[in-house]
């Protein structure tokens, strides 16, 4: 536990000893009114039960002791005269009076201890309001003399459930759901245990013995916990803290949702998650799937979720595709086949070119093919996605949409097409969806375009 400096200061002290609640514990009483305030060499003096006390059931006390005041007058200014604060002892020549809703006794306070019990709603809840905040005020302070028998028996019972849900929520690993559940359910168990004990809802050596039944549970329940998480730990495809905490935030329920029997990453949800982390740790084990063929992973691009490929077949390019669609195509080959050749030509149906050097590449690749035709790949502009077809004899100009263009040219890098590359490049030649223009009339639509 960490070492505070003082258990009760002098604050603290005269408040606890104005309040209602204080009666509860004689023993208290009996220690504030021989000590200014209650050291660490004065506990140590005391009883077990009494340190027991001080350790887990006291700051409730003085949160109780201070609700049990509230402001009902306005400021009251003494002029050159001054009266002590009752709480702090402090000289204050604007002085506030607040009241105890359980007896009515009213003590002024300063203009700075004022700001502890000062509340709006309390200030208009009237007569009847009051009887009634009075009646919670008791209830509240008799739960609180329970909660410190019940601390006899399971010191820091309360702080002790508290830790039991920190320690699920930082496990490093998704756990089963059917074994959460089971945690969870002890742990409210054990709530509604401390809750009845005070309400004195049942015989209290039966909720003492329930309760110590549900801590051994929490621990049997809890040690399957940690060997479930060895067992997961080493594994690149368990759902760590990270995935499952990207999962939640961008509401993947449907993944979340199968996950949750193995915990473990599989075909059906290696697309669907793009933690970065995960992305990261994931590219060098892709990479040795990708040896044996022409593609490697050069960046991985998290702002638009897609990896930069470089491409070392017949021409050397940058490709692009998305972390959904290289996991799909992977996917398989890492749960089922993992010795069986990458398709080629099936990488290539989701990529696409990346960045300037690789168009000028690419178009470069093609002027061949159409040269033989008479035809010259004149220029391309890709912030208006066109590209411009020279006919050099009729001096005639095509002008064609650059990303189409590009997707029908693709095949040349596929192994099984590379003889239809011709077909193609007369077909776009020939299209009629595409007007020749003359040097004129292609003047004027670039001017036009321009414009717009």
């Amino acid at each position: 536990m960490e070492k505070r400096s003082l258990y009760v200061d002098k604050k603290q002290r005269n408040l606890l000893l104005e309040s209602e609640v204080t009666k509860e514990f004689p023993f208290l009483l009996n220690i504030l009114n021989k000590n200014d305030k209650v050291t660490h060499e004065i506990v140590a003096t005391l009883s077990d039960e009494e340190k027991n006390f001080f350790n887990n059931t006291l700051p409730q006390v003085i949160k109780q002791a201070q609700s049990e005041w509230v402001n009902y007058g306005d400021c009251h200014d003494l002029g050159e005269v001054s009266t002590q604060c009752t709480i702090c002892e402090t000289p204050n020549r604007y002085l506030y009076y607040i009241t105890n809703l359980r007896s009515g006794k009213s003590i002024n306070v300063g203009s700075e201890c004022i700001k502890k019990f000062f509340d709006d709603i309390t200030n208009k809840i009237g007569r009847s309001g009051f009887d009634s905040y009075h009646r919670q005020q008791v209830k509240q302070a008799r739960k609180l003399r329970r909660l410190h028998e019940f601390n006899q028996v399971f010191p820091g019972a309360e702080r002790t459930l508290t830790s039991w849900m920190d320690e699920l929520n930082s496990l490093p690993f998704m756990i089963p759901a059917d074994l959460e559940k089971e945690y969870k359910n002890n742990y409210y168990i054990a709530r509604e245990l401390i809750k009845d004990f005070q309400n004195r809802k049942n015989n209290d050596e039966i909720i003492f013995k329930e309760f110590e039944s549900v801590v051994n549970r929490r621990e049997i329940i809890w040690a399957k916990i940690n060997e479930f998480i060895t067992q997961i730990k080493d594994n690149k495809f368990a759902v760590n803290k990270e995935i499952l905490n990207w999962l939640n935030i961008y509401r993947k329920n449907t993944v979340l949702g199968h996950l949750k029997t193995k915990c473990l990453i599989d075909l059906s949800t290696f697309s669907e998650i793009w933690e970065p982390n995960f992305i990261n740790k994931l590219t060098n084990y892709i990479n040795k799937l990708l040896n044996r063929t022409v593609f490697y992973i050069i960046k991985v691009d998290h702002s638009n979720l897609r990896y930069i490929i470089q491409y070392k077949g017949n021409i050397n390019l940058e490709l692009e595709i998305s972390y959904r669609n290289l996991a799909i195509i992977i996917g398989p080959y890492i749960f089922r086949t993992p010795d069986s050749p990458i398709s080629h030509d099936r990488l290539l149906d989701d990529c696409s070119l990346n960045g300037s050097r690789s168009y000028d590449t690419f178009i470069e690749a093609l002027r061949p093919y159409y040269k033989k035709h008479g035809i010259n790949l004149h220029s391309y502009y890709q912030d208006f996605n066109e590209i411009i077809l020279v006919d050099q004899r009729e001096r005639k100009y095509k002008v064609i949409n650059l990303g189409a263009f590009i997707k029908n040219h693709m095949i040349i890098l596929y192994k099984n097409k590379i003889k239809d590359v011709d077909q193609i490049v007369k077909d776009t030649i020939k299209d009629n969806g595409n007007a020749w223009y003359n040097q004129e009339d292609l003047n004027d639509f670039i001017e036009q375009r321009r414009n717009l």
